[in-house]
């Protein structure tokens, strides 16, 4: 049997990118720790309604009110990005949402560029309770550090609709699935539109923990 082979295909052409946002997802999970009462709640022996449940909600609601105070109260750029990690490190409790906050500011400290935290939206714009961090790169991806991973959007939402589909929702994902930088919260608002240059090498220099020397972006999409 003859086997062709056609040495101008390029197989690394995904996996130099998507492997990297890989890497970057899974170090934030790493770094970060935390109990997810979304994720006890995929699993078929859970209760939703039990102690143990009801008591992880509390902290999780606790632990938002005190990101949203700090920021508030925060009158300096480090200082309001620290009030947001330092909570989330201490309580070890949170999900997607504050995974997608800490993915938003190691990506400013690891210089990717044009990344937002997003929702997940059907196509008619209802919300599907999830977030992750967009990049929109020549090749849009996401990087979702709650779960553990990176994809361009079509199999982003492929995973979503297959794999992943018991962590979404509830198992209800809709067919397609819109991205769209969220603007729901003043956190949200404040680190999509931290770009300035000079605020990045600040960010860079005072949060070296999350400097993980990844950035997909350097890599050659094909």
């Amino acid at each position: 049997m003859e086997i062709n082979f056609n040495p101008s295909l390029n197989f690394t052409s995904r996996s130099q990118t998507i492997r990297k946002a890989d890497d970057f997802a899974r170090k934030i999970k790493s770094l970060y720790p935390m109990v997810s009462n979304s994720k006890m709640e995929t699993l078929s022996c859970v209760d939703f309604n039990s102690p143990p449940i009801l008591k992880l909600q509390m902290r999780i609601t606790q632990l938002r009110k005190a990101m949203e105070y700090g920021f508030k109260e925060s009158t300096e750029m480090v200082d309001k990005l620290r009030r947001l990690i330092e909570p989330i490190a201490t309580c070890a409790v949170g999900n997607c949402a504050e995974s997608a906050i800490l993915a938003s500011i190691a990506a400013k400290v690891n210089g990717i560029k044009n990344c937002h935290i997003a929702g997940l939206y059907d196509n008619n714009l209802k919300n599907i309770d999830h977030a992750v961090l967009l990049v929109k790169d020549k090749k849009p991806y996401i990087i979702d550090s709650w779960i553990g991973f990176a994809d361009y959007l079509p199999e982003a939402t492929n995973r979503y609709k297959g794999e992943f589909k018991y962590m979404i929702d509830g198992g209800k994902v809709p067919d397609k699935i819109k991205y769209i930088p969220e603007k729901c919260t003043n956190i949200e608002i404040y680190l999509n539109n931290l770009t300035e240059s000079f605020k990045l090498r600040e960010i860079k220099r005072e949060f070296q923990e999350l400097n993980f020397n990844i950035n997909p972006a350097q890599s050659k999409i094909q």
